[in-house]
């Protein structure tokens, strides 16, 4: 439930809603979709509500943090207990359903609160020092300011519960911050570079339940009162923190967990979710989506609620857990002008990373090549890159880098899960680049989603490859590259589609031409019968020439001619 630079992406705490802001269509509103599992979770646009920033002179750009709270209604507010005077006055509680509140928080220190209809602001609260981090749990708000204090809000109050200082980590940079709770338990845990501090906060004093040494948490879960689940760069760790001992370390790169039962969710960066069974060395399943964006998993009964990016607004599928063990492979068919689908391949035998590198193109959205190749073909290609990274054979990399066994799936494993030194990726890049500045309009696919998912999983690189000045020069004759075929192809477009109206007309006046054509062959039959009915009417012997009638041309009126002859 956070925010990153580019995507707002959050289900509520029960997944009856979703916010969702893709940051790059640069508009002030976040839209709330409403999940209905008897409508089968399908987009309806007409029921998507709009919390409009720009009416409330706020920035949606300066979310940094994005999460719910859930509390009653105010109606329900004050129905939820009353007196029974037949029950000597006990409280009740009434059986109300619990509100979404969406909560967007601002680094300057601003946390606003709206509810999930979009309508109006419940409450806004403002902090005195700037916010670091933030999380939510229930009906509240827990903040890190820059003055290293926790503080805790309700989300309906302006005037803060209660307040403590770190107990830990006081003059480390805090990269993670996350409310966690099991059952009865409720723990703060916050990480810095190196550890991992987990503090109950539910204390008057607040007190370290331990200390793990951890390099760079992304993201942790309970599994019960005594285990952790830690995501780190490189690999998920299983803990117990009671006496801080690593039990369990599986060898893969997520960014985000979450927990059902002794099952572990890891939402990876193939846009993938894998799960692992504590006690297990492999997945237990695997479900990808393909030539999507995957926003977002959330636990909903006994399965997972998953959403994805359909060109420009959130799909979402509901998957049982107890359908998905034991599959090696679920894929989601990102596409687009159809209902998504999924399809499965039953396990068979082989770990996760194994089926990962030999999977069979799916016939899903865009496919980059309809060649099959087996999974030591392909785990040989990826061997032969790597070597040529190593060796810096520019001419045969680029040759392997283009070669049509190469899709999307592929290209985004290889970059995501291969350690590849800076310098390999230095390399990667810059002949990636090159290619693509030097043929910027060239139909080559493959080298576009290289240089695309280079750019998305690895961005650090970008980033090293400006040091030195041949590396600016070449950057900055791809932005210049590409500047020119981004502003060359609009004009394309309007000229394609004017063509393609002139083709239309030109049609249309050719079917016109020809129907009309049709028609007065049709009308020359018609009269040729006409006139031949007409002749057959005139040929009268002359024994009836007293029995003609003529119409008089003044009247409809019939008379008969042999009335006059023998008027003068």
């Amino acid at each position: 439930m956070s925010s990153n630079s580019d995507i707002i992406a959050s289900f509520s705490p029960d997944v009856r809603e979703f916010a969702f802001q893709a940051k790059t269509s640069q508009k002030n509103v976040v839209d709330i979709y409403p999940l209905d599992a008897a409508k089968d979770y399908s987009v309806n646009s007409s029921l998507v509500n709009h919390i409009d920033y720009e009416t409330n002179d706020l920035q949606a750009s300066d979310i940094f943090f994005a999460g719910w709270c859930s509390g009653l209604r105010e109606d329900d507010k004050q129905r939820a207990k009353r007196k029974n005077d037949s029950d000597g006055g006990e409280e009740i509680d009434t059986e109300d359903k619990l509100e979404n509140f969406f909560i967007s928080v601002q680094a300057s220190g601003k946390i606003v609160v709206f509810p999930s209809s979009g309508k109006n602001i419940v409450n806004m609260i403002q902090s005195k020092s700037d916010i670091l981090q933030a999380s939510v749990e229930g009906s509240f708000i827990w903040i890190l300011d820059s003055e290293r204090t926790v503080k805790k809000f309700q989300y309906n109050q302006a005037k803060q519960l209660r307040s403590f200082q770190l107990i830990g980590g006081k003059d480390s940079e805090i990269v993670y911050f996350e409310i966690l709770k099991y059952e009865e338990l409720l723990y703060l845990c916050y990480a810095s570079n190196d550890t991992l501090y987990i503090v109950d906060p539910t204390k008057r004093r607040p007190s370290m339940i331990a200390k793990l040494p951890i390099n760079g948490c992304k993201s942790c879960q309970l599994l019960d009162n005594e285990r952790i689940a830690v995501a780190t760069p490189k690999s998920v760790l299983t803990f117990n923190y009671k006496i801080e001992a690593l039990e369990q370390e599986w060898h893969i790169e997520v960014k985000h967990l979450s927990v059902f039962k002794d099952i572990i969710l890891c939402q990876g960066l193939a846009d993938n979710i894998v799960g692992f069974k504590v006690g297990t060395d492999s997945p237990v399943f695997q479900v990808r989506v393909a030539d999507a964006h995957l926003l977002g998993v959330a636990l909903v009964e006994e399965g997972i609620m998953i959403a994805w990016l359909n060109v420009n607004e959130p799909n979402f599928e509901s998957l049982s857990i107890r359908d998905l063990i034991g599959n090696r492979d679920v894929v989601i068919k990102g596409q687009t002008g159809s209902n998504p689908t999924y399809t499965e391949q039953l396990a068979d035998g082989r770990n996760g990373s194994e089926s990962e590198e030999g999977e069979v193109e799916q016939a899903a959205g865009k496919a980059i090549s309809n060649n099959k190749i087996t999974k030591a073909e392909q785990i040989e290609l990826s061997k032969s890159l790597i070597s040529a990274l190593e060796s810096g054979d520019n001419d045969q990399i680029l040759e392997l880098l283009i070669s049509t066994a190469w899709n999307e799936p592929k290209i985004k494993s290889f970059i995501a899960a291969q350690s590849l030194t800076e310098n390999s990726l230095c390399t990667l890049f810059e002949l990636t680049t090159s290619e693509v500045q030097k043929h910027p309009w060239n139909d080559n696919q493959i080298l576009s989603l290289w240089f695309k998912w280079l750019l998305t999983l690895k961005p650090a690189i970008y980033s090293s490859f400006q040091h030195s000045k041949h590396a600016r020069k070449h950057n900055k004759r791809l932005r210049s590259s590409l500047k020119s075929s981004g502003d060359t192809l609009p004009i394309l477009l309007g000229i394609q589609g004017r063509l393609e109206m002139l083709k239309r007309q030109a049609q249309l006046r050719e079917d016109l031409a020809q129907l009309n054509i049709t028609e007065n062959e049709a009308d020359g039959e018609i009269e040729t019968v006409v006139q031949e009915e007409d002749r057959e009417s005139l040929q009268i012997s002359g024994d009836q020439d007293d029995s003609i009638a003529y119409a008089n041309g003044e009247s409809d009126t019939f008379v008969d001619a042999s009335d006059f002859t023998n008027v003068k």
